[in-house]
């Protein structure tokens, strides 16, 4: 939130930063965001082996922080004019089409598996092939789903607007012209 306001009372969107401060901005970006999605790794892989109490309370209490401030540095570089190859990457036209619905798939997903999950008339084994069907079957069945949805209800309601006011326009017109 802090980004947000910083940007919405920000003049201008560049912000020239010299070239080593952004590199290093970006490593320690890159290392935050691995330490999270890999701070854990360890825990999993050797369950067996006694692990250190501290670091995994540590892990806990700082990971989302941690997270949030690589994607905060990930958005204001981009944002900046100091994004590169990401920025490039991120503002992709080809990304559009899932934009619009990644939303809504978000919302929807759960319900999917909910259902899946529910019918099976016994219970699921899991392996690792098993999962990745799962996987692409309910991302898949999530996507088509939602594009319906997309295209059925949310663009109608968006383009709602538009035509309501090109219509009360053309009749205000029509109500001013004499007679």
């Amino acid at each position: 939130m802090l980004l947000g306001y910083a940007f919405s009372s920000m003049r201008s969107r560049q912000v020239p930063i010299n070239r080593g401060v952004v590199l290093m901005a970006w490593l320690l970006s890159t290392a935050l965001m691995l330490s999270v999605v890999f701070g854990l790794y360890s825990h999993y892989q050797m369950p067996q082996v006694a692990q250190n109490e501290s670091m995994k309370a540590f892990y806990n209490a700082c990971h989302r922080f941690a997270w949030t401030l690589g994607v905060a540095w990930v958005v204001f570089a981009c944002e900046t004019g100091n994004g590169g190859l990401a920025a490039e990457l991120l503002s992709w036209p080809g990304w559009k089409p899932a934009s619009k619905v990644s939303y809504t798939v978000y919302l929807l997903h759960p319900a999917l598996i909910l259902v899946y999950m529910s019918s099976r008339p016994v219970t699921l084994h899991y392996d690792d092939w098993m999962l990745i069907y799962l996987y692409l079957g309910i991302a898949l069945f999530s996507y088509l789903l939602c594009a319906l949805v997309y295209l059925s209800i949310e663009l109608p309601l968006a383009r709602l607007p538009h035509a309501l006011s090109i219509k009360s326009n053309t009749a205000v017109e029509k109500e001013e012209q004499p007679v």
